[in-house]
């Protein structure tokens, strides 16, 4: 994850380089009110992966969308995972999906450079089975709480995007045991980047 993040940051710093006079050429950009990004990070952390182990998109957010109205955004976003492990102690299926969709506003602090903030709404949903288990595990979620991003703009269209967020859910889990109710919360640091296209 170290390795994927430095290699973004390298990516950042030459686009900067080579698009100066690209932005500085077109001081009036197109206006676009919709956005739609993918989960980079996610994606070439997938295409690395060499374990024996099949998952597929194992994150949290795989695709976003965004539609503007001046400086107010609804925010919309969708993923899960997809795991299977066949070993000789143990056979193993979970299945997760997410979903969130809130609002955010913005600040441009410069040509290339916007700060974002808001919230969410989430819900979600995990199925776990297992050889050793009797019962699946089914568990859902339902919560949210606030977000603060960083938006680097690369032209007119495309852009990276990361974002940090806190998150308080209300999770009811079924097992072979019955029921069982709970409260958590969790910090999502900003090891992500979306590459984000403007429509």
């Amino acid at each position: 994850m170290k390795k994927v993040t430095l290699l973004f940051c390298l990516l950042i710093a030459g686009i900067n380089v080579h698009s100066q006079d690209i932005l500085e050429k077109n001081e009036e950009q197109p206006k676009y009110d919709q956005q739609i990004g993918v989960n980079s990070t996610a994606l070439i952390s997938q295409l690395i992966n060499f374990s024996s182990t099949f998952s597929f998109f194992n994150n949290d957010y795989i695709f976003t969308y965004k539609k503007q109205k001046n400086n107010k955004v609804f925010r919309f976003g969708f993923g899960g995972s997809f795991l299977y492990q066949n070993t000789e102690l143990d056979k193993r299926t979970n299945i997760s999906g997410k979903l969130r969709f809130g609002r955010e506003r913005f600040t441009n602090i410069s040509k290339r450079w916007r700060v974002f903030y808001g919230g969410d709404a989430k819900t979600n949903f995990e199925y776990t089975k297992a050889t050793f288990l009797n019962e699946p595990i089914k568990a859902i979620s339902l919560g949210g709480g606030p977000i603060a991003g960083l938006q680097f703009n690369i032209n007119s269209r495309l852009s990276l995007s990361t974002e940090a967020s806190f998150d308080l859910f209300f999770t009811r889990e079924t097992d072979e045991r019955g029921k069982s109710w709970g409260i958590t919360s969790t910090f999502a640091i900003p090891d992500f980047f979306y590459l984000n296209f403007d429509f």
